[in-house]
């Protein structure tokens, strides 16, 4: 068994053609953690690459990587909370979901989710991702 510790992520992903990333830091009052807009190239280092089709505003969690899962999600959905109608509105111009990665220093792992969180997820309708990262297997541990 390892004495690492799994990680967690989790982010606000919002995504428009409509809206500009600036259009929805202004309306969320909040600047994200990484934005792109409509009409940049999507790579920054290769000016030649494809060119995005909208914006992109990307708000992560606050909270250190070995906090549980749940305590993520928790702080975005109180974020969400605080601005149900601002969320409201950019439902019916873009797409958003919470996208949340899970590190396992394991063969196996778990995380729980509460009825109250999965309740409270429910504030808007967003999808939440959950994209699972396993161990790196050598071949001389199994």
């Amino acid at each position: 068994m390892s004495d690492k510790k799994s990680r967690y992520s989790a982010s606000i992903c919002i995504y428009s053609s409509a809206l500009s990333a600036k259009e929805i830091t202004d309306m969320l009052a909040t600047e994200p953690t990484r934005s792109h807009e409509k009409g940049t190239p999507m790579s920054s280092r290769n000016p030649n690459s494809r060119i995005r089709q909208g914006s992109s505003w990307i708000l992560d969690s606050k909270l250190n990587e070995e906090e549980v899962l749940s305590a993520h999600l928790e702080q975005l959905v109180s974020f969400i909370e605080e601005r149900t109608n601002e969320f409201e509105k950019l439902l019916e111009v873009c797409e958003m979901d919470i996208y949340c990665g899970f590190f396992s220093n394991e063969k196996s792992g778990e995380f729980v989710l509460s009825p109250n969180l999965l309740k409270r997820l429910t504030v808007i309708p967003i999808e939440v991702i959950v994209i699972l990262y396993p161990p790196i297997s050598n071949s001389d541990d199994e």
